[in-house]
C-alpha cells in the first residue's frame, strides 16, 4: 500500500494546472496533501505493528528538522496573518515527513532504480508534452490538439517579446508557469545523465535514459527558463569536474572559444540575448530584492509569518514593478498566467534567503545554508562515490543555485517539495549504504 501511494504522489507532483474548468488546480494542491498525510498514517502504522526498524536520515538533519519546527512555530505564533502562516507551514511539514519516509522506504528496498526511473519517466512525459504545446503554438503543428494540450490561461500571453515583431512562445507542461517547469526539469536532468552514463547500466537502459535527457533539454529551451537551464548546465558542469576532469578541461576551452566566436556575430548575439531576455537586466529582480530587503529590515529577528511576504509585498509597493506601462503589462500577464491558483501566492521576493529572511527572520537564510554545506558535505565524504552520487550532488546543487533566483524551491512549494524530499533522501540512502558497506568489509 505504501508503494502504491508512492507512486501516485510522484504522479500528481508535476501536475499543477487542469485544462478542464470542472477541476481547478486547488483541487490538486488538496490532493498531494491527502496523498502525504496518508502514506505517513500506513507508514507509521506499518512500523508500530510490524515492529520493524526505523531507517533514519543523518543525525544532523533530524536536528535540524527540530531547529526549522521551532523557527516555524515562534514566527507562525506572532504572524501578521495567522490562518495564512498556518496554510504555508503546510509544504514545509509535508516535505520534513516526505524525507524521513523516503529514506526509510529506499532502504527496505532491495533496489533503488524503479523509483528513480518511474519519477524520470514522468519528467520525460512532461517533456514531451511541454516540447508538443510549444510546436502548436509557435508552428501550427497538431493545431487541432490545442483546445486539449494548451492551458487556457497560456493561450495568446506566454511569450518571449523578439525584435521586428516577433515573438516566441513559453511552454509550461503540466504546470502553471513556465519557471516552474524549469525548476522540475532542472533538478531532474544531471541525475538522468548521471545515470545515462554509468557504467552498470546496459546499453539500452542508457539509451533510454539519453532519449529522456534529450526531451527534457528541449522541454527546457521550449520553457524559455533561463534558470532552468543555466542551473541544469551548472548541474552537468559538476558531473563532468567529477566524471570526466581532463576531458571536461578541453570542453569548456572548446564552448568558451565558441561562445566568444557566436558573441562576436551580432546576427548570433542578438537571438541569444533575446532568448534569455539579458538586454532587461535580471527581469527587474535587483529591484524587488532591494524592496524585500526592505521588509525584511521592519522585522528582522522573527518576520513577519511564514507565507506572509506577499501580502505585505503588495500591501506597501503594489506590484512587483510598476515602473512603466511595459512592467504593469507584464504583472498583469502574471495575473492572468496564474489564474485558478492564489494570486498572492504567486509573489515571491525571487530568492529563498531574502523571503525566509522577511518571513521567517534572519536565522532562516543561515540555516538554509547550513543544510546545503553539511549535505553536500556529506555527499563528498561518501565512502564510496559513484556517478549516481556524482548525479545527486549535479542535481541538488542545480537546485540550490535556483534559491539565488527564485523563492519556490526547497520545501516552500508542494510541488518541489515532492521532488525535492525524494532527492534529498536519495543523498542520504547512499551515504548510509556506503558506511553500511564499509563497515561489512572491515569486519
Amino acid at each position: 500500500m505504501i508503494k502504491l501511494i508512492i507512486l501516485l504522489l510522484l504522479t500528481v507532483a508535476p501536475w499543477t494546472r487542469s485544462i478542464s474548468a470542472f477541476f481547478p488546480p486547488t483541487y490538486l494542491t488538496a490532493v498531494r496533501y491527502a496523498l502525504v498525510w496518508l502514506l505517513f498514517c500506513f507508514w507509521f502504522f506499518q512500523k508500530i505493528l510490524t515492529g520493524k526498524k526505523i531507517h533514519w536520515p543523518a543525525k544532523w538533519f533530524i536536528y535540524m528538522v527540530c531547529f526549522w519546527l521551532s523557527l516555524l512555530l515562534f514566527t507562525t505564533g506572532h504572524s501578521i496573518n495567522l490562518k495564512l502562516s498556518l496554510l504555508s507551514m503546510i509544504p514545509y511539514l509535508n516535505g520534513f515527513i516526505l524525507v524521513f519516509i523516503f529514506v526509510d522506504f529506499l532502504s527496505d528496498q532491495e533496489d533503488w532504480r524503479w523509483l528513480v526511473d518511474y519519477v524520470i519517466w514522468i519528467g520525460t512525459f512532461v517533456s514531451i508534452l511541454a516540447i508538443v504545446q510549444y510546436l502548436i503554438v509557435q508552428f501550427g503543428v497538431l493545431s487541432f490538439l490545442e483546445g486539449w494540450l494548451i492551458p487556457p490561461s497560456h493561450r495568446g500571453i506566454s511569450f518571449i517579446d523578439l525584435a521586428n515583431g516577433r515573438s516566441q512562445y513559453r511552454a509550461a507542461g503540466t504546470f502553471y508557469h513556465p519557471n516552474n517547469l524549469g525548476v522540475h526539469l532542472g533538478l531532474l536532468v544531471p541525475l538522468t545523465v548521471a545515470l545515462a552514463i554509468a557504467p552498470d547500466n546496459s546499453g539500452k537502459r542508457r539509451v533510454i535514459y539519453g532519449f529522456s535527457v534529450l526531451c527534457m533539454l528541449f522541454a527546457l529551451y521550449c520553457s524559455g527558463s533561463r534558470g532552468g537551464i543555466l542551473t541544469s548546465v551548472l548541474g552537468l558542469m559538476i558531473i563532468g569536474i567529477f566524471v570526466y576532469r581532463s576531458t571536461f578541461i578541453n570542453i569548456i576551452a572548446f564552448t568558451t572559444v565558441l561562445l566568444l566566436m557566436v558573441f562576436s556575430f551580432a546576427e548570433l548575439r542578438t537571438p541569444v540575448l533575446e532568448y534569455f531576455r539579458l538586454a532587461g537586466g535580471l527581469s527587474g529582480r535587483p529591484e524587488i530584492w532591494r524592496k524585500s530587503f526592505q521588509l525584511f529590515l521592519e522585522h528582522p529577528f522573527l518576520g513577519s509569518g511564514v507565507g506572509t511576504l506577499p501580502e505585505r509585498y503588495l500591501g506597501q509597493f503594489g506590484f512587483l514593478l510598476t515602473s512603466d506601462l511595459y512592467t504593469l503589462e507584464s504583472e498583469v500577464y502574471q495575473v492572468v498566467l496564474n489564474a485558478g491558483e492564489i494570486v498572492q501566492a504567486n509573489y515571491s521576493a525571487h530568492n529563498l534567503y531574502i523571503n525566509a529572511a522577511v518571513e521567517m527572520g534572519f536565522l532562516a537564510p543561515l540555516s538554509y545554508l547550513c543544510f546545503i554545506w553539511l549535505y553536500l558535505r556529506g555527499l563528498l565524504k561518501a565512502q564510496k562515490r559513484t556517478i549516481i552520487i556524482y548525479g545527486i550532488i549535479g542535481s541538488a546543487s542545480a537546485h540550490f543555485a535556483h534559491t539565488i533566483m527564485e523563492g519556490y524551491v526547497m520545501f516552500t512549494n508542494d510541488t518541489t517539495t515532492i521532488m525535492f524530499a525524494l532527492l534529498i533522501a536519495l543523498g542520504f540512502y547512499f551515504i548510509k549504504k556506503g558506511k553500511i558497506n564499509a563497515q561489512t568489509a572491515a569486519v
